[in-house]
Parts: structure tokens; C-alpha cells; sequence
């Protein structure tokens, strides 16, 4: 397995390297902002969008740990969570802020970044960037660990050579990236995409030449024993990680609205949201299938997974196991080249948007940020990413994968900010009042609100810690923490007086 295995990895790195370059061809210009932005169309960012959803880290190996721990009644919140955060997607796309962005991106008037921390953004904002450049960096680390994880149940190598074939994998991403730029981003997701389709497709039919026998419990069978207050919990944690769920994989819904029509963007992130809240459901099942099997030892928690991959190949033929060795590396490419574009175009928006008023900000600040080797920023973050998947246990990657993706939770007050302004011309004068009061409050204080989320996230995280035990075992905390320590920093923030001169509620301001 272990000859089929690497193989399997380099085949796919070379096809993948070959279709960005092919890609390259078909961009206008080298200008930076070509480089991040240009490319899209609705097929790409479908499939971009639906590999993104299809992530080793977080959608499969996770959901089959979660689904046997905690059972398959954990679909039921999940899902509403990624309908929910799919609700407000489309809800902030009639802000005019969107729309404007959108006419003149269509237009061809300019091409500028486009998240809605650009869309929305201020001075307040910029700590955002920080933010999100630390959570996606962080899932950056969780992928690559378990890639190396499975590439070693699958090959057997010594450490070494494991780590040198997790670096040339990241490493030729990272290369294809820098060539093909956003387009050859999506161009090899729809490769990458194809490739785990047909071993999907294999496997099915494969199992269906067998007779299997599956006894699917009832929803709320589970190996953890929840009392009242955990079941509150779990089902707290899992609609908020299907609510960040949404807004980190849907192959960032932001810059989709500021790459294609807004039309064309909402049935692109409708099918993708769709197909996330579809997909969940079957490692989900996979994993509470097997819950009280005899055949598995009840020490095994969130290493479930790899069992179960052993199953599905240990009389899988030499096909379906190459087949599957590639989808395995398609999946982690199609993550890795998404987290890597998309801290390109976070820097660089950060980086156009830096206003220094002081000589020491400008000199600490300013000036190394407004470096525009934007490439070379990120492979620097690239580097220091894997070194740091280098010395990280594998007992903690669901625990640090759950809490970097968590972290879109603490981002909400951001977007109520739009949202509050969309509800703020309500022809009812008190609901007017109110939204008003509240947008201005969030705009003026996103620092704040931030900060005063993430202290109390990490101490409602230690008192969970020492409440409830190891938090390996209940992951779902990590989010039911982040959600109701935004939450109260949210409500602290609106309990704040508004200044006189801040009665009137500004414009939103352009893109750039």
C-alpha cells in the first residue's frame, strides 16, 4: 500500500502543478490585483466551493469521530446552523454596499478586494484581518497534520521521509498557487474535485457487490452519556460550528459576491451551502453506524476514523486504493490551495488599507505591512505553518481544527454591523431607532467587541476544561463557548452609551 500510496500523491501533485500553469495562460495581466482576483466563473466556483466543503480535516475525518461519539442526532443542529448562516449570507447580499461592489466589478470600473471586511470595512476593522489571517493559518496547521496522519496509516514511513513528502505536497501547492493565482486555484479544484467523485463513485460499487449489513441507531445513542445541560451544549456547539461551517467553506462567500454577478453568486453559495448541509449527514451516519460494534475497542474516541478507512480498504483492490490514495491528496489540495489564496488576498487587502498617524506605527507597522510581496508574505506564514504541523501531537488536531474554525463565530458582531443597517430602514420608526442605535454602537467599537469576545472565550474554554474534562472528548464546547462569548460581548457593547456626535448613522464607505 504504502509504494500505491506515494505514487497515488505524486500523480496528482503533477497533474495538479501541470493544469494551473495551463491555466496561467488565460490571465490578462501579471498585476497583483489580476494575480488574486481575476478568473472566476459560476462552474469554478461551484466546484471550488463544494471541494472546499469536501475537507479532510474538518468534514470527514471529524464528522465520522463526531458521529460516533456523540451520534447522529448532532445532524438535526448542524444543519440548522449552516441554513442559518446561508440565511444571512444572502440577507447581507441585499446591503447596497454589495450591490455597489458587485455593479462595479461587473462593470470592469476597477478590481479591488473583495471581503467584506473590504466591503465594510474602517480603521475598526482592522484587527479582523489579523483575526482571520491567525484562524486561517491555524487551519492551515490542522490540515497538514492530518494529512500526515493518514499518509502515514496508509504508507508506513519513517517520520522523516513522512514529513519531507507533507512538505513537497505543501510546497508544490503553494507553487501552483504562485503561478496560476486565483484561477488556477479554481481550475485545479475542479480537477481535484473530479478525482474524489469518481473514488466516491468506485467505492459504491464496490459495497454494492457485498452484502452489508447496517444497523443505524437511534438518534440520540451516543458513546459519551449526556446529561440535560450537556445535550444543551452539544447541540449549541454543533448549530454554531455549522453556522462557521458555512461562512469558512463555502469557499469564502465573500469573494465570490466580489468576483461574479450577485444573481450568479447567490445560486453558486445556495447550491454549495446545500450541498454542505447534504454531505454532512453521511460521514455523520458512517460514524454512528458503528457505535457498539464489538469488533471495535471502546478506548478508541477520535481515532475512529482511521479505523474505518482500514475497513473500507483492507479487501478494497489495488484500484480502489490507488483511486483512493489520490482522492485523499485531491482533498487536501483543495484545502490547502484555498486557505493559501485566500491569506494572499487578506494581506493584501490589510495592506492597502493601513493608515499610520504616528512615526512609530508607520515605522513598526506601516511600512513592514505595506511590503507588497504578497507571495512572499505568505510563504513565509506557508513555512512557519508547516514547521509548527512538524512538532504538533495528533491527539490535539480535532481540538485545535474545531477551535480554528470556531473562530469564525467571534466575527459575528462584524457582520451585524451590516445587518443592523440593513434593518435600520424599517418603515417603523422604533425598529429604525433601535438598528441605528445598534449599528453605530458595533461600527464605532468592533475593537471592543473583539477583544472582549476573545478574553471571554478563553476563559469560558478553561471553565469548561475543568467542568466537563477534556475538551478532546467534548469538542462541541469549543464552539457553545466562542458563541456565548460573542454573544455577551455583543450585548456589552450595545449596553454602552453612543456619544451625541455619533447620532447619525454613517454611509457605508466603498470597497477602496
Amino acid at each position: 500500500m504504502g509504494n500505491v500510496t506515494i505514487f497515488a500523491v505524486f500523480m496528482v501533485l503533477i497533474a495538479s502543478l501541470a493544469i494551473s500553469a495551463w491555466s496561467s495562460r488565460s490571465r490578462r495581466s501579471n498585476l497583483i490585483q489580476n494575480f488574486l482576483f481575476e478568473g472566476n466563473t459560476p462552474l469554478l466556483a461551484i466546484s471550488s466551493c463544494i471541494g472546499s466543503i469536501i475537507s479532510m480535516a474538518v468534514s470527514f475525518t471529524a464528522l465520522l469521530s463526531a458521529g460516533y461519539l456523540w451520534g447522529w442526532q448532532i445532524t438535526f443542529s448542524m444543519i440548522a446552523g449552516g441554513l442559518a448562516g446561508l440565511a444571512a449570507i444572502l440577507t447581507l447580499s441585499a446591503h447596497p454596499a454589495i450591490t455597489q461592489n458587485a455593479e462595479r466589478v461587473e462593470q470592469r470600473s476597477f478590481i479591488s478586494g473583495v471581503s467584506y471586511l473590504a466591503i465594510f470595512g474602517s480603521l475598526e476593522s482592522m484587527p479582523y484581518y489579523g483575526f482571520l489571517m491567525a484562524a486561517y493559518t491555524a487551519m492551515l496547521i490542522t490540515e497538514m497534520v492530518v494529512l500526515r496522519t493518514f499518509i502515514s496509516f496508509l504508507s508506513e514511513l519513517p517520520r522523516f521521509e513522512l514529513l519531507l513528502l507533507v512538505g513537497t505536497v505543501l510546497l508544490v501547492c503553494y507553487a501552483y498557487v504562485y503561478i496560476g493565482g486565483f484561477r488556477g486555484v479554481l481550475v485545479t479544484d475542479y480537477f481535484q474535485l473530479l478525482v474524489v467523485f469518481v473514488f466516491i463513485g468506485l467505492w459504491i460499487a464496490s459495497i454494492s457487490q457485498q452484502p452489508v449489513a447496517v444497523h443505524l441507531p437511534s438518534p440520540s445513542e451516543s458513546r459519551i452519556v449526556f446529561t440535560a445541560w450537556t445535550r444543551v451544549l452539544l447541540h449549541a456547539g454543533c448549530f454554531a460550528g455549522g453556522f462557521a461551517w458555512t461562512f469558512a467553506n463555502t469557499d469564502q462567500w465573500f469573494r465570490t459576491y466580489g468576483t461574479l454577478k450577485v444573481t450568479q453568486a447567490r445560486r453558486v453559495l445556495i447550491t454549495s451551502a446545500l450541498t454542505m448541509c447534504a454531505f454532512s449527514v453521511v460521514p455523520v451516519l458512517a460514524g454512528a453506524a458503528v457505535i457498539g460494534r464489538p469488533t471495535i475497542s471502546p478506548a478508541i474516541t477520535n481515532g475512529i476514523s482511521l479505523v474505518l478507512v482500514g475497513n473500507l480498504l483492507i479487501h478494497a483492490s489495488v484500484t480502489l486504493r490507488f483511486v483512493f490514495a489520490m482522492a485523499l491528496t485531491c482533498a487536501a489540495l483543495t484545502t490547502l490551495n484555498t486557505y493559501l489564496m485566500t491569506l494572499q488576498q487578506l494581506y493584501y487587502e490589510a495592506s492597502t488599507r493601513i493608515d499610520s498617524k504616528h512615526y512609530l506605527h508607520y515605522l513598526l507597522i506601516n511600512y513592514p505591512l505595506k511590503w507588497k510581496a504578497v507571495r512572499g508574505v505568505v510563504f513565509l506564514i506557508t513555512v512557519v505553518a508547516f514547521v509548527a504541523s512538524c512538532f504538533f501531537p495528533d491527539r490535539y488536531v480535532y481540538t485545535f481544527g474545531v477551535a480554528s474554525l470556531s473562530m469564525f463565530v467571534v466575527i459575528l458582531p462584524f457582520l451585524g454591523t451590516a445587518l443592523a443597517e440593513l434593518i435600520a430602514v424599517s418603515p417603523r420608526r422604533w425598529v429604525r431607532a433601535a438598528a441605528t442605535s445598534a449599528a453605530i454602537k458595533l461600527a464605532e467599537r468592533r475593537r471592543l467587541t473583539l477583544y472582549i469576545s476573545v478574553v471571554g472565550w478563553l476563559l469560558l474554554l478553561a471553565a469548561g476544561r475543568v467542568l466537563m474534562g477534556a475538551l478532546t472528548l467534548h469538542l462541541y464546547i469549543i464552539p457553545a463557548t466562542a458563541l456565548a462569548a460573542t454573544a455577551t460581548a455583543t450585548l456589552v457593547t450595545l449596553s454602552l452609551r453612543t456619544p451625541a456626535w455619533q447620532g447619525v448613522l454613517r454611509e457605508p464607505k466603498d470597497s477602496i
